[in-house]
């Protein structure tokens, strides 16, 4: 049986009707051999913006944590109270951002801000991808190249929705320098792999302890499986489409996964947006994912499986929702202990402080 604590009680009349059946932090467990305590450290807020934002994917090159966003927000008169209940209406800004993390899990630093002080877009468009407004795009966490104390890899998701339903067009690989004045993002081509493909970008890239990057997608869901899939690459070859392989089902191969199906899928229906890292306290790779208000792993020895049962580490008694769980595996290499962030919905960042037994 798990145990966890939740550090604060939150009670919110703007999400009141929506938390009826959630008026309790414990859920059916699953069994697990896995110990761990959490707790919860807060909301996260920009020390220099009034934004908000959703997802939190982190990365480090060098020695600067860049943690990237989805959709970016300013709310009413950007008061604490307008970005917590969101009302008046809030104003997109922009499809992504991205800020540096700081010691404090709950304060990130904005760079690169407008002349109103407002976060600009990270990972942009190409000329003739306008307007702005009709596309959006995700991203992954950012992975040094090798040797490399200042260039990294991400990966994007390009969506096109002008009339705000989302048509997904494919992904690709962004470069990362933070040579400069502040870091920047720049796309290596208008996308690598199609909306045919697994979406490889909305689920992150892991480094593995065999020298591979593997990355990994869901699907859209209303034609393909609901699963997760995954795709390698040879560390210094993550620019190169022809140097990827792909899971099959039962192995790694040169060939694509068009449609994809049950057979190819690593994990299965339920498996959200999330992330894997090798975590060296537990001596496995640990898949984040949400349900409902539950942050929830499964363990692995290899990053493409199989994965074990789930375990509960953590819910939510604030919101009856949430969703994208990012590690924020910086804050203690060893993996004794590992800040989460995750989205409550909605755009709400919060962390949470997990102890592994």
């Amino acid at each position: 049986m798990l145990d966890w604590t939740v550090a604060i009680a939150i009670t919110s009349t703007y999400l009141e009707g929506f938390l009826g059946l959630f008026t309790s932090a414990a859920l059916p467990l699953a069994l697990s051999s896995i110990s761990v305590t959490s707790k919860l450290i807060g909301n996260v807020t920009s020390t220099n913006t009034k934004n908000i934002r959703d997802l939190g994917f982190s990365g480090t090159i060098g020695n600067i944590t860049i943690n990237t966003y989805g959709d970016t927000l300013i709310c009413g008169d950007g008061s604490a109270h307008d970005r917590y209940f969101q009302t008046p209406p809030c104003v997109l800004l922009h499809a992504n951002s991205a800020a540096y993390a700081e010691s404090d899990p709950q304060k990130i630093t904005d760079f690169n801000l407008d002349a109103r002080g407002n976060a600009q877009i990270f990972c942009g468009y190409f000329d003739d991808e306008t307007p702005e407004s009709h596309y959006g795009m995700g991203l992954t966490n950012v992975i040094a190249q090798p040797g490399s104390s200042t260039q990294g890899i991400l990966y994007f998701l390009k969506n096109y929705r002008p009339k705000g339903v989302d048509g997904i067009v494919g992904a690709g690989v962004a470069v990362v320098d933070i040579l400069g004045k502040y870091p920047t993002c720049r796309r290596t081509s208008k996308h690598m792999w199609n909306a045919s493909e697994p979406q490889y970008g909305d689920h992150g890239q892991l480094l593995a302890l065999d020298g591979w990057v593997y990355v990994y997608g869901g699907t859209n869901t209303r034609k393909y499986y609901d699963g997760v899939y995954v795709m390698r690459v040879r560390h210094a070859s993550q620019k190169d489409l022809s140097a990827y392989e792909y899971w099959n089902g039962a192995q790694f191969t040169k060939e694509h996964v068009y449609d994809p199906s049950e057979r190819q899928a690593i994990l299965g229906p339920g498996s959200t947006q999330g992330t894997v890292t090798w975590n060296p306290h537990l001596n496995a790779y640990v898949y984040v994912y949400t349900y409902r208000a539950e942050l929830r792993g499964k363990t692995a020895t290899r990053p493409e499986g199989p994965f074990s049962d789930y375990f509960t580490i953590f819910t939510s008694t604030e919101f009856a929702f949430v969703y994208s769980p990012s590690q924020q595996t910086h804050y203690d290499p060893s993996g004794k202990t590992l800040v989460l962030s995750y989205t409550g919905y909605p755009n709400i960042i919060q962390a949470v402080k997990a102890t592994f037994g």
